[in-house]
């Protein structure tokens, strides 16, 4: 999936109890989420050879990031997490392999 179509999905607004269902994915390019109000998103399971860049990003409702897999290039610096945050068994090594 292109990051500009994950984006754009994010930029949805966030409603108590719903998040966009981004499970298993591979985002194509760098996903530059810098600054934003993102709404939830469950990632689960996702790849994100290029990384992230969300430095500042509000993450507004849950974050689900478990078992993801992020290239070089992933910066989540002064990031806020409003609600339930998970990355248990991710990899942000930069090596995917």
């Amino acid at each position: 999936m292109k990051a500009a179509d994950i984006r754009d999905r994010l930029l949805s607004p966030w409603r108590p109890g719903d998040h966009a269902d981004l499970r298993g994915i591979v985002c194509e390019g760098l996903l530059d989420l810098t600054g934003l109000d993102l709404c939830g998103a469950d990632f689960s399971g996702s790849s994100f050879p290029d990384g992230i860049q969300a430095r500042g990003a509000r993450f507004l409702g849950l974050s689900w990031f478990s078992g993801c897999m992020f290239g070089s290039g992933t910066d989540f610096s002064g990031a806020v997490f409003c609600s339930d945050a998970r990355f248990e068994d991710s990899r942000f090594d930069g090596s995917l392999e």
